[in-house]
């Protein structure tokens, strides 16, 4: 499962509608993007209104380099 597939998941659980509303998208728009490849921003936008925020933590193993 991608985070894309994840996120659309939280999406229709709270209402693909209301969503796009409160982004202040068309509902069209808002299922494009989600079935197409997300800009980080749309993402980003997506998950703050959920309550969520995206980090990016350095891994703790070690890299082959």
């Amino acid at each position: 499962m991608t985070i894309q597939d994840i996120l659309r998941e939280m999406v229709y659980k709270k209402g693909m509608r209301e969503v796009a509303r409160e982004l202040g998208i068309d509902h069209a728009s808002l299922i494009r993007s989600l079935r197409s490849d997300l800009r980080v921003s749309t993402m980003q936008a997506i998950m703050n209104l959920l309550g969520y925020e995206i980090r990016i933590v350095k891994s703790k193993r070690k890299s082959d380099g």
